[in-house]
């Protein structure tokens, strides 16, 4: 039996952080350019105070919420420092907590299913955005610290249309390298649906995981 072909996928984000600087006026009125510290700005030497650090907001999330918990935008990578495993949808906004094993949430499930096609029509062209929408799907996953199994259909193009269709599975979420060397082992182009979630199962079996049916 011919051993289906396996897919190697990488992934790279790049992260911009926006440097801000500002000016400040000293007593007389002069400006201090941006980045230094006027004698007045650092404090009085006469009474020698530092200004109190802003205290760092509560979580409202308890660390061992269940899944399906909602996750306020604003304190998402609060709960993310804190081991909460959370999903953010490609849209941005509120998230959702995602423990492994358990059955998905719809925030997760209706965000992917909005960006993967289910199926393809034979002898059409690619639709548009396909690729974008995988792009974005992946980078939704960056993030969950938890591990999820997946199923979806595949269009193989010949000629500029889609020619035939098959199912491949794969682990998203979780940490990059160990995620990796296990699609290493599972991911490829499977006939049918049956076979690629019984190529699948073993996998799910292992470690727990819950399965995103993108078909």
């Amino acid at each position: 039996m011919r051993r289906p072909s396996k897919v190697g996928v990488s992934l790279a984000v790049t992260v911009f952080g926006p440097r801000l600087l500002t000016a400040c006026a000293d007593e007389t009125g002069a400006d201090t350019p941006p980045g230094a510290i006027s004698s007045t700005a650092a404090g009085s030497p006469a009474t020698g105070e530092a200004s109190a650090e802003p205290a760092e907001a509560a979580l409202n999330v308890a660390v061992d919420a269940a899944t399906g918990t909602v996750v306020p935008a604003g304190e998402v990578e609060q709960a993310r420092a804190a081991g909460i495993p959370v999903y953010v949808p490609s849209t941005g906004g509120d998230g959702v907590v995602v423990r492994r094993g358990d059955p998905l949430p719809e925030l997760l499930v209706n965000d992917q299913r909005s960006l993967i096609p289910a199926s393809y029509e034979i002898g059409a062209p690619l639709p548009a955005g396909t690729a974008q929408g995988n792009n974005q799907a992946t980078e939704a996953f960056m993030g969950l610290s938890t591990r999820v199994a997946a199923i979806r259909t595949l269009g193989l193009i010949d000629n500029g249309v889609i020619a035939s269709t098959s199912y491949s599975i794969g682990v998203t979420g979780g940490d990059i390298d160990e995620t990796r060397a296990i699609n290493k082992e599972i991911a490829g182009s499977y006939p049918s649906k049956e076979a690629a979630l019984a190529a699948l199962q073993p996998t799910v079996d292992q470690y727990g995981l819950a399965i995103l049916d993108l078909t």
